[in-house]
């Protein structure tokens, strides 16, 4: 809300500054809503009590699902929505998007917006694990010159 352009202690300016206060911001998030869930979990304890860098890794996810999934409603969610959204990541991104979807919906059944959590019995696919070869005498005989 713009203020008038004048000094402080005017009191048409006062009067002004007094009124932009009593407005009522919009509500960003549609009730129910998986971004509202997002933005209350944001919010939570649960996600203060993390490192700042865990903190920030989780926003990013949360602010995807946000954006991605956001507008629907966190009841009508099933298994089948989740395993669609995390089917098209890379499995360590799979692994990790899953993790959020499981932290926020547990919060959304501790709060009441959901009677049960739809991420149960999901399972991110598995990345091929592929082991380190091992140096060889020549190689560690390089590495100690160096």
């Amino acid at each position: 809300m713009a203020l008038p352009d004048l000094p402080e202690h005017h009191p048409d300016f006062i009067a002004a500054y007094v009124a932009a206060g009593a407005v009522q911001p919009k509500p960003r998030h549609r009730e129910g809503s998986i971004s509202a869930l997002c933005a209350a979990y944001l919010a939570s304890q649960e996600y203060k009590r993390m490192a700042a860098s865990t903190r920030s890794v989780w926003r990013r996810t949360l602010d995807r699902i946000s954006i991605d999934r956001g507008a629907a409603l966190v009841v009508d969610l099933r298994a089948e929505h989740l395993r669609k959204d995390i089917r098209a990541l890379t499995p360590g991104a799979a692994q990790n998007c899953l993790k959020a979807w499981r932290s926020i919906l547990k919060f959304a059944v501790e709060e009441g917006m959901i009677p049960a959590d739809p991420s149960a019995g999901i399972k991110a696919q598995r990345g091929e694990v592929k082991p380190h070869r091992q140096w060889t005498w020549a190689e560690f005989s390089k590495f100690r010159e160096y």
